[in-house]
């Protein structure tokens, strides 16, 4: 499996470029917000990783390739799904990296540092995403489910920014009693089993209709 994990890593250098463009335009666009910005560059990189290695597998069979090696489909599966957090994680650290060297340089660019809930915003964006596309990507393939894709990035993109505006207005008589006895690390600890339970509920779902597949 670390084999699977490490050839997608290793197609991502086709986009290097285009992560780190995708972060200098996200953190010009969003210089007015704390943590859309950072939220927008993490989910952005890891919608164009998935899909670059959804569309070159596609284009060269891999799922033929592959179902023809004696490697089990649970682990072909599980793979996509690891692969999420390393695509997360290159997000924020050309996040990162564009940010320093905006201050490096002394660009006229306002820039934020990480926030917790700026964490918590990407990783539930990202899971949101990728647990709805996985199984509908495993079910009808990248062609027919790039639109599905399309639309969830634009609807959960511009839904985050909008629920997290809501929050913030509402905040001081909704949850804001709740987070207050709450420290960082339970806070971050909380999201992270939250995600891993969506995804394991769309692993579960990929899984069966991935081994009911005929290739």
């Amino acid at each position: 499996m670390f084999n699977l994990i490490l050839k997608d890593i290793l197609l991502q250098k086709k986009i290097i470029a285009f992560i780190f463009l995708y972060a200098i335009i996200f953190v010009f666009a969003f210089q007015s917000s704390e943590i859309f910005g950072f939220v927008a560059v993490v989910m952005a990189v890891t919608y164009t990783s998935m899909n670059t290695i959804a569309s070159i597998e596609d284009k060269n069979k891999a799922d033929v390739l592959l179902n023809s090696l004696p490697i089990r489909r649970k682990k072909l599966i599980l793979a996509k799904y690891i692969s999420i957090w390393i695509y997360m994680f290159m997000g924020i650290l050309s996040y990162i990296i564009v940010t320093n060297l905006i201050k490096a340089f002394g660009l006229p660019i306002k820039v934020f540092p990480i926030t917790v809930e700026a964490i918590m915003a990407a990783i539930i964006s990202v899971v949101l995403i990728n647990s709805i596309y996985l199984p509908v990507f495993f079910k009808f393939g990248y062609t027919k489910s790039r639109i599905i894709s399309l639309i969830l990035f634009i609807s959960i993109f511009f839904g985050i920014s909008t629920g997290m505006n809501a929050i913030g207005f509402h905040q001081n008589k909704m949850i804001s009693e709740f987070f207050t006895n709450l420290s960082d690390i339970q806070i971050t600890s909380l999201t992270i089993a939250l995600a891993f339970l969506i995804l394991l509920c769309s692993y579960l779902l990929s899984l069966k209709i991935y081994q009911n597949k005929e290739f």
